[in-house]
Parts: C-alpha cells; structure tokens; sequence
C-alpha cells in the first residue's frame, strides 16, 4: 500500500534565460521541508546584499502558522528559521522598509486582519528580534 501526504513546498529557480514566462528550461529546485514544519507564501527580499526568502512555516504539532526565513548563499537556501510565532496562525509574511524602518506584516487567517511587526535590531536579519 502507498501512502500519500498532500503538503506545501516553496521552491526556487536562478534568474532564467530569457522571460520568466517563457522560460521552460531553468529547473526549479524546491528548500526541504522538515517532518514538523512546511512551507508556503514565498516573500522573497533583499538586505544588506543578502537574499532572503520569508514564508508562512506551517506547524504539524501545534497546527498553526508562523513566520520564518530562509537565507541565499549563492547556490541554494538555508533551512527554514521561525521567526514570529504566537497563539494564533499567521500566514502571508510581507517585509518592507519604510522611513528606515523594517518592519514585517503577518496575515491572522482566521480574523482577516494583518499585524505590523517592527525589527528592533536589523543590522544582520540573522539575528533580528521584534516588537
């Protein structure tokens, strides 16, 4: 007997030759998910010449939504980092900068409503906390 798990996966490919629409030749190559976590909501931004990748990382235990990155060495994507995690499921992660400040919003699905989050330090997103 086969068992099938159904789950999201974000994956990524290089800058493709040519338009991204008709380029069919640059393979996608997809960041592992862990048996605990998954992946979806792909929010990719650049820092400080680095390239990272949010995303909404789903929780198998707790059966919620957090906010992680992951971070572009050049080759591929560093496992996922959870980030922001609270009581409520988040999804949809969206970082900006505005007046040189980085802040971060996070959807709660099942109020409809964003949260503003504010890097508190962000001199290496690497180690950045909130409030």
């Amino acid at each position: 007997m086969r068992v099938f798990l159904r789950q999201w996966q974000v994956a990524y490919r290089l800058l493709p030759q040519g338009s991204i629409f008709s380029d069919l030749k640059t393979p996608f190559t997809a960041i592992p998910n862990s048996l605990r976590y998954t992946a979806a909501d792909p929010f990719l931004y650049k820092y400080n010449e680095k390239t990272y990748l949010f995303a909404e990382i789903y929780d198998k235990k707790d059966g919620l939504g957090k906010i992680g990155y992951s971070v572009f060495d050049g080759k591929k994507f560093s496992p996922w980092k959870i980030i922001i995690s609270e009581k409520y499921h988040l999804s949809y992660p969206n970082i900006f900068k505005y007046s040189r400040i980085l802040s971060l919003f996070g959807f709660i699905t099942l109020l409809g409503i964003f949260l503003l989050y504010h890097f508190i330090s962000a001199t290496k997103l690497d180690n950045a906390t909130f409030s």
